[in-house]
């Protein structure tokens, strides 16, 4: 029968085999790998005779180097006898063997490839067998691991309708001091933009490792996404999805005196949006800006006379018109109509900017019948009202005298 030996170095001719292993990279610094050669159906000769001696080899890595590893000790051979290659992870690794790219390969004495068969995943290994052939010398065989790659994709879209965003700018780094930001000096992936559909893909990311998504700018018109997300990634990855806040419109606009440029307040104006819907909007005037609170959203924002402002305008197109004059001015019939959206409410930096409609002017009324319908200033019917009551005050005085003299 076969004899079966270890360490048979310094006898070259003698027909053995190895098993070694080949790392190209690790997915986790954990990881350690045992590989080993045994011949198939050792226990007994092919008479089934019982056999004696050792039949298969082993050896495990350690440390974190790379490249080819230190081999099993060298076992004899029978001639076309199969041996059964094994890999497995060691114990306490992070990762599983199904998260490398695995293969074996065999090489005889004089450099020529001998074929490895049904090469499997087999209950947490990975096996191949080998016939052993008929030259002597050694036969080494290797396992090369390489990290399985997967993508990562992440997908942008609008907060409030759930839209794809295109034009987002991210950045994917490997985070390999856990503190969930993309540090100098860890590991980048690149920069991607966001397409169409809102989407933007690395591909070539190792699987069991810490990333983080990093929006490096935001789509025109939104606000950035706030702290980056952190992923680990695994064979398959759902898309990442980052929603993006709008900005809001800020729209402003002033009531003036045709000719004197003097602010007027107590402007009454009808805002309407692209459905029709209408939003009234009252000059509100104070002393501090704390006389204007926004507690609804069409409400002047600015204490000032003459001096409108509306803050946190949902996007759309809206027209401004005005419904009631100041008092004593004749109404203005100008229509203003702005566009509220990702390319007004922003400049070319995304910062945000002020919607301006500029002055929309009134004339004084000239003679008005009556009043309160429009004709005089407010300071002219003011006079008259205290000149009315003068003269009122005056004849109630005459009358009670003309009494007192009768009686």
């Amino acid at each position: 029968s076969d004899q079966n030996i270890v360490d048979l170095e310094g006898c070259p001719d003698l027909p053995t085999i190895t098993a070694a292993k080949n790392i190209t990279q690790r997915l986790n610094d954990r990881d350690q790998f045992t590989v080993s050669v045994e011949e198939k159906n050792s226990s007994k000769n092919p008479d089934g005779s019982p056999r004696d001696g050792i039949f298969s080899v082993s050896m495990t890595t350690e440390g974190q180097t790379t490249g080819s590893q230190k081999p099993t000790s060298t076992l004899l051979r029978g001639r076309n006898r199969v041996y059964v290659l094994k890999e497995q992870m060691a114990a306490d690794s992070t990762s599983s063997l199904s998260d490398y790219n695995k293969v074996w390969s065999c090489t005889d004495k004089l450099g020529r490839n001998v074929r490895v068969h049904n090469q499997r995943e087999d209950g947490g290994a990975f096996v191949g067998e080998v016939t052993s052939p008929a030259v002597n010398g050694n036969l080494t065989c290797s396992v090369l691991n390489t990290p399985k790659m997967t993508s990562l994709t992440v997908e942008k879209r609008d907060a409030d309708y759930n839209d794809p965003l295109p034009g987002a700018i991210f950045d994917l780094c490997e985070d390999t001091n856990g503190n969930g930001r993309c540090d100098a000096g860890e590991p980048r992936q690149g920069e991607r933009t966001t397409d169409r559909y809102g989407r933007a893909r690395w591909d070539n990311v190792l699987i069991g490792r810490r990333y983080v998504v990093d929006e490096v700018s935001a789509p025109r018109g939104y606000r950035p996404a706030g702290a980056p997300q952190v992923v680990t990634t695994a064979q398959q990855n759902p898309p990442v999805i980052i929603k993006n806040d709008r900005v809001r419109g800020t729209i402003v606009w002033e009531k003036k005196e045709t000719g004197s440029e003097k602010f007027l307040k107590g402007s009454v104006w009808t805002v309407r949006d692209q459905h029709g819907r209408p939003f009234e909007v009252s000059d509100c005037v104070g002393e501090t800006a704390q006389a204007c609170p926004a507690t609804k959203l069409w409400q002047d924002q600015d204490p000032r006379p003459g001096k409108l402002r509306l803050e946190n305008v949902p996007w759309g197109t809206y027209t401004l018109e005005e419904k009631t004059a100041p008092l004593g001015y004749v109404k203005s019939t100008e229509v203003k109509t702005v566009e509220v959206g990702a390319t007004t409410v922003t400049n070319d930096r995304n910062e945000p900017v002020e919607l301006n409609l500029g002055a929309i002017y009134n004339k004084l009324r000239e003679a008005p019948p009556l009043p309160l319908t429009g004709g005089w200033s407010e300071d002219a019917f003011r006079t008259a009202g205290f000149a009315v009551l003068g003269g009122a005050v005056l004849l109630v005085s005459i009358v009670m005298i003309r009494r007192r003299n009768r009686g």
